[in-house]
Order: C-alpha cells, then structure tokens, then sequence
C-alpha cells in the first residue's frame, strides 16, 4: 500500500481537493452538472414508455458488477443511493432544484407524494459514478468520467452540425479528457494507476474521405477472453433525431444501402444523437445520445413499404424490444468488458484489425478510429497498432500510454501544471 495517502487510489476519498487528479475528477463532474443546468442530458417531465424503458434498463447495467462497479455500497450500491437521495431530499451537498429539473421532476413537494418514475434516478448515478470509488479499476472510471463529459460537452456545443463533425468532436473530447487533463494531472502528482490497473488511448484521423463505407467512427478496446487479449471492434453511423419526431431516427438514407452495409459487417451501431428543439411547441430538455446495434435497427425496418423514409425509435426496439444503451456507458462500460459474444467483432492482432475495417477495400471503412486498452501489462500493442493506423491511411494519430505503477517516468516528463 503507499504510504502516501494523497497518492493511495484506494483512498481517493480522503484526498485533497488540492490534489490535481481529484480535481480532474470534480472538474468533469462540475462540467456534466453545468450541462445540465442548460438542459443538456436531461429528462422531459413526462417520459415517453420507450425513454422510461430505456432508463429502467440503464440504471440496471450500471448497478451489475459485471460491467465493473464493485459490488456494495461503494458500487452498485451508488444507483439505490441515487434513488434514496431522490425519494429522501437528505443529500446536503446536491443543488436539488437543479438535479429535479434534470431529472424531470418538481422539487417543491414531500418526496413521499413525488417519487420518482422508476429509472429517472439514473441521471444522477451517472453523475455519483463520476469518481474513482465506485469502480473496480481505476482506470475504467477514468474512461467513464471522460466518456460521460465527453458526451454533455458535445451536446451542448454541437447542435445543428453535421453528425460526422459531432462524432468527430465527441471523439476529441474524450481524448483531451484523458491526455491533457489526467495524464498531465497524473504526472503533476507523481501518482500513477495503482499496480495491476492499465490504460492505453490511441485516436487515429483520415483526412481523405474518399473510399469509406460512410460511417462515422470505429472503436477499437482490449480485454482479456478468457484470461486471452482480445481487439474488439465496433463500427458507428451516427444519426440526429428526427426535427418533428420525438425519439425517432430516419435510417434509410440511399434506400437502405447504408445500413445494409453496416449491417453486413457483423459489428455495426448507430448511435443516435438527441436534438434540441428551437420550436416552443416541441421544446424540452435534450435526452441522451442513445446505441443501437445495427442488426436491432434492420429488424425495425422489415415491412416497411416506404421507399424514402424508414424511422427507428432511438430508446428501445429489436426483436426482443431490447433497450438501447446510454452513449457514455456503452463506450465506457460494455465495450471494454470480458463477456463473450457482446457488441462488434473480436480479433487477436492489430493486422487482423486492419484487414477488418479495410474489408478489402484500399483505403478503411471509417474517419475517425478511437482505441482504448485496460488488459494487464498492456497485452496489446497499440504501438503497433498505432503504426497500422498509419498505413491504412490514417494521417493524423496520438497514442497516450497512462502511467502506471510499473512505468518509469522521468523527471523531464513532469509537466507544469501552471495556468
């Protein structure tokens, strides 16, 4: 155990709030909380049932220790503390006006005569999750608050572009997080993840666009399958919500070529951003970017006559009526978990992957490439695979190595955390 506690990561809840990693943590917390305070990831006062749905459903993916929150209290136990704080207004430090707002509810009643629709606590386990307690692996909160700010900041500052250039900023976002602002923190402190917690990041950019399937990113995650590393792969078109349609999408751009295609891969997604609406009719607070796979999507659009237009809804469907995924834990959470059979396509090599998002063709099947790594001792090599990036056609990378216990940094490597 270090003997320091302001560098002990199982201790981070008595560190200082002069401790630069914290502050990271609190900052991007603040960040998400701002958002909200404009509207941004936040719930309308009447759900429909596919958004309550949705949100039933997030709450209990963030509450299976499965997708790596520790079990009790400290973890999973942080979504039934969500709701009792909600149920029992007794959370002194909360700005209750703001996250009722959030959350879609009044804030001028007895919590006996409010109680919640059941997941709309959710929004405020997202943002009690934010932190490093909660999670089995340091490094895993360090991809989830990230993912999580990433998402607010872009919503908020993205309406109205086009979805490649949303993604694209969704993608700089979480990256920045990690490399400019825990990395350097990291460093600053001279506190690297504990021994046996790992993370590498690699973002990858084709400024030539020409040659692509058409979808927006790719993200690439390691884990162990069996205690084997493993790439996953998983492939996304985005898509705004319909102007006049509340939680729907049209998917059927060139008559269904498009998603035939991310279909045929065998890894494609659609991740659906929610749109804010300038119309005072149609005004309320802006949802969450929402995931679903591809093969779900097809199967909503079967016997559909329309040759122009098909809608999805952007909460819920399938053959199952599976829910979708909030954005920020799909990419935080599931992408990097060890269950066989999940989301994408899974490989061994990075020339595997590239001959994948090839598929063929002279130059990848996507702009942007986001990569993270968490397996023990970096099983996987992202410098290799930062060099196949290169090969493919990706003129722009960044591969970011967090320190480790097991890193030897120099003194030269320490950066100045002045302003």
């Amino acid at each position: 155990m270090c003997e320091d506690p302001e560098r002990d990561w199982g201790r981070y809840a008595d560190w200082s709030t002069a401790n630069q990693i914290k502050r990271v943590y609190l900052d991007l917390s603040e960040s998400t909380y701002d958002a909200k305070k404009l509207g941004w990831g936040c719930l309308p006062k009447v759900l429909t049932e596919e958004e309550a749905a949705f949100l039933r459903e997030s709450c209990k993916r963030l509450s299976d220790p499965g997708h790596g929150l520790r079990p009790g209290e400290e973890g999973v136990g942080r979504v039934a503390e969500a709701r009792r704080l909600v149920r029992d207004r007794d959370g002194p430090l909360l700005d209750w006006e703001t996250w009722f707002r959030a959350m879609g509810l009044a804030h001028d009643v007895d919590g006996a005569e409010d109680a919640p629709d059941e997941g709309r606590e959710f929004v405020l386990a997202q943002h009690l999750t934010m932190q490093p307690v909660p999670w089995q692996d340091p490094a895993q909160s360090i991809v989830y608050a990230a993912a999580q700010a990433a998402v607010h900041a872009t919503m908020g500052l993205a309406q109205g572009q086009v979805e490649p250039d949303v993604s694209a900023a969704l993608i700089a976002n979480f990256a920045s997080y990690i490399r400019n602002s825990f990395v350097k923190a990291m460093k600053w402190q001279s506190t690297p993840l504990p021994r046996g917690s790992f993370l590498d990041v690699l973002t990858a950019t084709m400024s030539d666009n020409g040659d692509r399937l058409g979808s927006d990113f790719a993200v690439v995650t390691g884990f162990l399958l069996h205690g084997r590393p493993k790439y996953r792969i998983a492939l996304f078109q985005a898509k705004w919500e319909d102007s006049g349609r509340r939680n729907q999408a049209d998917v059927w751009r060139n008559e269904g070529q498009q998603l035939a295609e991310l279909h045929a891969t065998g890894m494609g997604h659609y991740v659906f951003y929610p749109r804010h609406y300038d119309d005072p009719s149609q005004r309320r607070p802006v949802f969450f970017p929402t995931v679903r796979s591809a093969e779900d999507v097809r199967h909503d659009t079967v016997g559909s006559s329309n040759t122009t237009t098909r809608h999805v809804n952007t909460c819920v469907g399938g053959s199952k009526m599976e829910a979708a995924w909030d954005f920020g834990s799909f990419l935080g959470m599931t992408l990097a978990s060890s269950i066989d059979g999940g989301p994408g396509i899974m490989v061994d090599t990075p020339d595997e992957v590239a001959q994948i998002l090839s598929a063929g063709r002279k130059k990848p099947l996507t702009h942007h490439v986001l990569a993270y790594d968490r397996t023990v001792g970096r099983s996987l090599n992202f410098s290799a695979l930062a060099e196949r990036c290169r090969w493919w056609g990706y003129d722009e990378t960044v591969h970011v190595a967090v320190p480790t216990e097991t890193d030897e940094p120099s003194e030269d490597d320490r950066p100045s955390m002045g302003m």
